[in-house]
Parts: structure tokens; C-alpha cells; sequence
């Protein structure tokens, strides 16, 4: 961005509009969304949850190799953010995806996934 002294009226206008925008946005939800999609596990969980449109507890530790606590210790940090909900089907919970930002993050890595970027 260039130094607004030396900025024509339009520049000027176009970042008084910019300014007003970004203090008028409020991006909490998302910063909750990116806060509980930080830890590596709770990532997998999320994009097993969307690639498989729902699971069990039984399944996700299978799948991720983990103890049924530690992963329903995550699903309770998903579930109370608002990021996932369970259904019970007979005896078993099942958990699915609900917010769309997160089901967005999964979208995302898949398409970076499919244009080969690898950044190790």
C-alpha cells in the first residue's frame, strides 16, 4: 500500500471506504472456527467428518489410531464451538459437520491437495 500522503483524493477516498469496511467486519466466528481447526487432530477429525458425511466414535479412532477419549475429548471442543453435531442411531452417536467455514477449510485443502502444492 502506498503512503497516503503522497496519495491522490481517489486513493485517499478508496481507503477511507477500505478503513470503514474492515472496523465494520467482524470476524470472530471465524477466528473460532481457525482457533479449534489449529490442532492436527481435530483437522483430520473435521475432514474425515466431510469426506465420509458422518461417523462414529468407534470409527474415528480406528481411523486416526487414537484412544476413544482423546477423541472424544476433541469432539466436545468441536461440538461446543458449533463446528459439528451428533445423532444418535440406535446405540451409536454420529457425528457430522455442520458449519460451512469448516466444511470451506476441508474444500480448500482438498483443491490444494488436487494442484500438488506441497510446501515441505
Amino acid at each position: 500500500m502506498q503512503n497516503l500522503a503522497s496519495a491522490s483524493d481517489e486513493d485517499r477516498r478508496n481507503f477511507d471506504e477500505f478503513r470503514k469496511e474492515m472496523q465494520a467486519k467482524d470476524f470472530s466466528r471465524e477466528a473460532e472456527i481457525f482457533k479449534a481447526l489449529g490442532h492436527p487432530i481435530r483437522l483430520k477429525i473435521i475432514y474425515g467428518l466431510v469426506k465420509a458425511g458422518g461417523c462414529n466414535v468407534k470409527n474415528m479412532q480406528e481411523c486416526l489410531g487414537l484412544h476413544q477419549a482423546t477423541v472424544s475429548q476433541h469432539l466436545i471442543h468441536l461440538k461446543n464451538r458449533g463446528i459439528i453435531q451428533s445423532t444418535r442411531q440406535g446405540l451409536e452417536m454420529i457425528y457430522e459437520v455442520t458449519d460451512n467455514w469448516a466444511k470451506c477449510v476441508v474444500d480448500n485443502i482438498e483443491k490444494r491437495a488436487g494442484e500438488g502444492a506441497d510446501d515441505e
